[in-house]
């Protein structure tokens, strides 16, 4: 999530909430809690052109600041990927790291901490 959080920043989510598009999200994989921005919820469709463009559901994914999005390396997540119910496509916000829902396929929603409701960026630490 490199622009919108750096290392050291403290985040809080809200658990109360379910997981929306574009939101950013703590969730788990793997033991360790990450942060990533949802794309996909259940039923959406997504896919990824050879020129970068993550296309939801037949169309080019608006972003605030563009983001080339390619697949995963030895992913076994193929395209187009259809997200199942109860589940969420999460993309990291610095796109050329790939270790995210493109590499393990979409999260559980129960894995899902909440939204970021608050960032608070520290300095010298």
């Amino acid at each position: 999530m490199a622009g919108f959080l750096n290392d050291g920043d403290l985040v809080i989510a809200l658990k109360l909430q379910r997981p929306y598009l574009n939101a950013a999200v703590l969730y788990r994989h793997d033991g360790k809690t990450r942060t990533g921005r949802v794309v996909g919820l259940p039923g959406n469709i997504i896919e990824l052109s050879e020129n970068g463009e993550l296309i939801v559901n037949g169309a080019i994914a608006s972003e605030d600041i563009y983001y080339p999005t390619y697949q995963a390396e030895n992913s076994t997540v193929r395209y187009p990927y259809t997200v199942e119910e109860g589940k969420a496509f999460i993309l990291n916000d610095y796109r050329e790291d790939t270790d995210d829902s493109r590499a393990f396929g979409a999260i559980d929603l129960s894995e899902i901490d909440g939204p970021l409701i608050l960032s608070l960026r520290r300095r010298g630490f």
